[in-house]
């Protein structure tokens, strides 16, 4: 984990310095997604390769994927030192803990943006960590479960481009509310589902669904944090993006494990038994509960605080502007030393 922290929190901060343009952002981020739902699917397709003996996630095919990351990883991060951009420079004062803390302490829209994030956070993390049991134990489709994430993969895979165009004219925040509030609205669907053989047609088409809408979250946060770090660039003169994606970061991984612990808290709470043939109607209500219900709520509670979200594509453009004329001043007071400089130089030589 130390190891993987010390590569993505670089890794996020290039990619809000490869470009200040508020589209270009979004484009960036929907390559990013695209490459990533891109490794996400070959993982959740690899139980479905010949040359293993069943469909499910065996520690032989674990073992075969660690292998996989131990070799692509450096090759991949190799490419990227020699060959992707390093970004737009800008003129950036030194910062330090001082600063950094009145940074934070003062940017209301960067608390603003983590509370939602640390909301969907929570949601996302009580999902995930009863995902698979809502699939088998539930559901009863978990030699299934490969076959949901891989197709549903591909539909998110293949539409990611169309977020981007939404973005792109509709403003990143109103575009990721409406994926949250409609994801939320269509797994409520789940309600309605008789478990057993006959649920995978249903399930199918919802997780088809809400995997197309989280497109939305995997494009618009990464791109409009970018846009909170150019506006606290801005106030104070100084780039912190790494600090910045240090911070949330930290948050976010601390929140996911609370909301993993809370979703088993629940089910725990309702008397859910995951080893047992067939649990009681309680048991199953709470489990909907927990992965259908009390995540939609939060999501919803995150989306409400996206509505009026006030950086948007004109104010951003206006930061851009204002960094760009700064640097253009740097730039000619830096040309306007440079002779004095010299003249003082050849002074005290000729002294």
């Amino acid at each position: 984990w130390l190891a993987w922290t010390m590569i993505m929190i670089p890794y996020d901060a290039w990619a809000t310095e490869i470009s200040r343009h508020y589209d270009d952002r979004t484009r960036i981020m929907t390559y990013r997604s695209v490459l990533g739902s891109l490794g996400g699917m070959l993982f959740l397709a690899a139980p479905l390769f010949p040359m293993f003996e069943t469909t499910e996630y065996s520690p032989e095919m674990i073992r075969w994927t660690g292998w996989a990351v131990i070799i692509s990883l450096p090759l991949f991060i190799s490419i990227a030192m020699i060959w992707a951009p390093i970004g737009e420079k800008v003129v950036s004062a030194k910062s330090d803990f001082r600063g950094l803390w009145r940074s934070v302490k003062s940017n209301k829209l960067l608390w603003r943006f983590i509370t939602i994030s640390l909301i969907q956070g929570m949601a996302a993390g009580i999902g995930a960590s009863v995902v698979f049991l809502f699939t088998d134990n539930y559901l009863g489709l978990g030699d299934k479960f490969p076959h949901l994430a891989m197709v549903s993969y591909i539909l998110g895979f293949a539409t990611l481009p169309l977020w981007l165009k939404l973005m792109v004219r509709y403003g990143k925040h109103r575009t990721w509310a409406f994926g949250i509030v409609t994801s939320t609205v269509i797994s409520l669907g789940y309600f309605f589902v008789q478990p057993g053989p006959g649920a995978f047609v249903p399930a199918l088409v919802m997780t088809c669904f809400t995997t197309i809408l989280a497109g939305t979250v995997q494009i618009a946060p990464g791109a409009m944090f970018a846009d909170i770090i150019d506006l606290d660039l801005l106030r104070t003169g100084s780039n912190r993006a790494g600090n910045y994606i240090a911070l949330l970061s930290l948050l976010s991984k601390a929140n996911m494990a609370i909301g993993g612990a809370v979703g088993f808290w629940i089910l725990a709470a309702v008397g859910f038994n995951a080893q047992a043939d067939q649990n009681t109607d309680m048991a199953n209500l709470g489990m909907l509960v927990t992965y259908i219900l009390v995540p939609g709520i939060l999501y919803l509670i995150s989306a409400s605080l996206l509505r009026n979200y006030p950086l948007d594509g004109r104010r951003h453009a206006i930061i851009r502007k204002r960094l760009e004329q700064r640097a253009e001043r740097a730039a000619r007071d830096a040309e306007a030393a440079s002779p004095q400089a010299e003249a003082s130089l050849n002074g005290e030589d000729a002294a």
